[in-house]
């Protein structure tokens, strides 16, 4: 029973998405237009040009060069911007059916945190990072609860010890 309850957690904890984990679809959905395509294009300049661009939470490349370019359904779009050492920029942008939308980001150097180690992890980390942990906790659970289920049962009671100095009965 324990058993099957374990297995079944563990199951539920691998069906579920990584916390963070999001499509590239719009934050909210516009109606679609009669016939043809529905695309639009956004467009990414960043400076630094090593910057890390997310669109819903989805990374995308970038050049050289520092510009992104991504071609999405007509929606709006949460874009994140970061770079090590910089101030992340954060914000929504609107791509139209058949339009190219420019997004141009200027990093601003950020200031060390006082006592502060500078790591900074992405929602998606510490998602994936909470989901290693409880699959693992449910994988040794689970484990647990088999051993004990098929260790063998002992039917003597247990031999008594000895004190010190005396004989063994």
């Amino acid at each position: 029973m324990h058993a099957r309850l374990a297995v079944l957690l563990l199951a539920v904890l691998l069906a579920l998405p990584v916390a963070g984990a999001t499509s590239l679809g719009p934050a909210t959905t516009p109606p679609t237009g009669s016939g043809g395509s529905n695309n639009g294009t956004l467009v990414v300049v960043v400076t630094p040009a090593t910057s890390t661009v997310l669109v819903n939470g989805t990374p995308v490349a970038t050049g050289a060069s520092g510009t992104a370019s991504v071609t999405l359904p007509a929606g709006t779009y949460f874009v994140t911007v970061s770079a090590v050492g910089y101030a992340e920029f954060t914000g929504n942008v609107t791509v139209s059916t058949a339009q190219t939308e420019y997004l141009t980001v200027h990093l601003v150097s950020a200031p060390p945190s006082p006592g502060g180690s500078g790591l900074k992890l992405s929602s998606f980390t510490v998602g994936l990072v909470a989901t290693i942990v409880g699959v693992v906790a449910v994988a040794g659970l689970a484990i647990y609860l088999w051993r004990r289920k098929t260790a063998p049962e002992s039917t003597e009671p247990p031999a008594a010890e000895a004190k010190p100095g005396e004989e063994p009965e």
